[in-house]
């Protein structure tokens, strides 16, 4: 079960890095649903689309303080890369 839970780390890993440089790439920032389209991370719950998926990441990332939100003039959260 070790190699699993080290697998998934490393999947998670992979997931973060490439949600930072997604933000590096983008100087106006991106939403959670931009982060969600252009990697393709759509998820659900019984069917309906929350995008837990990206939301947790983006909530990583900011605990970790590689991301920072940041709400725009229509009160839309935006997230940039702090790498």
């Amino acid at each position: 079960m070790e190699h699993l839970r080290a697998r998934a780390a490393n999947s998670l890993r992979d997931l973060e890095d490439t949600v930072v440089a997604l933000l590096a790439a983008a100087p106006n920032g991106l939403t959670n649903i931009d982060v969600t389209t252009t990697l393709g991370l759509h998820s659900d719950h019984l069917g309906n689309h929350r995008n837990y998926l990206s939301w947790s990441i983006l909530g990583r990332l900011m605990r970790a303080g590689r991301v920072r939100g940041e709400k725009d003039e229509k009160g839309k959260m935006r997230y940039f890369s702090n790498e």
